[in-house]
């Protein structure tokens, strides 16, 4: 991850570096969560991921994965790679 690029109450939005696509994505990384949420995040994902709109930004990859990627303070996090 290259930097922070937005911030709001639920999530932070980080710079990253795609080396599959080899591009650089945004990537929504949620902060602490509850199986409710994460449910309402991956919904949100799936929705997003039919979405096709100049004006949409298209979801590339989503799910939960360990949080040492992201920061250094354990457990898991959820990400939408936009």
């Amino acid at each position: 991850m290259l930097k922070t690029i937005g911030e709001g109450g639920n999530a932070k939005v980080k710079l990253a570096f795609d080396i599959d696509n080899q591009t650089k994505v945004a990537i929504k990384i949620m902060r602490e969560y509850d199986e409710n949420t994460k449910n309402m995040v991956l919904q949100e994902a799936q929705v997003m991921c039919n979405v096709k709109h100049l004006n949409v930004l298209q979801v590339i990859k989503y799910g939960e994965g360990p949080v040492e990627k992201a920061n250094k303070k354990g457990g898991k996090y959820l990400y939408i790679a936009l």
